[in-house]
């Protein structure tokens, strides 16, 4: 949250469930995020409302490297989708490998 306050754009997978919490709180500010999707875009894509107006007032970016495709509701995200998505991110935020350690 620091980093946001002090003007830096967050970039995130939303994997992990505080990570979630931490971007709904992010976005509840009003900063600008970055957010990698788990499923593609549909070919007819309608944000929400409020993603629009997100999006619309240059606050959230969503991005994502796959084509779109019904998931069921119980299906969850594999293992390599999630590690993609953090490789997204990190390519995102130009960081080096070691960026975590």
């Amino acid at each position: 949250m620091d980093a946001a306050d002090e003007g830096d754009v967050l970039v995130s997978a939303r994997i992990a469930k505080r990570e979630q919490i931490m971007m709904a709180a992010v976005q509840k500010r009003a900063y600008p995020v970055v957010l990698i999707a788990d499923n593609g875009f549909p070919e007819i894509f309608h944000p929400s409302e409020e993603k629009q107006t997100l999006c619309a007032s240059g606050r959230l970016l969503l991005l994502t490297p796959w084509k779109y495709h019904y998931r069921k509701a119980d299906e969850g995200i594999t293992v390599a989708e999630c590690k993609t998505m953090n490789c997204i991110t990190q390519a995102v935020c130009r960081l080096r490998d070691d960026w975590w350690k």
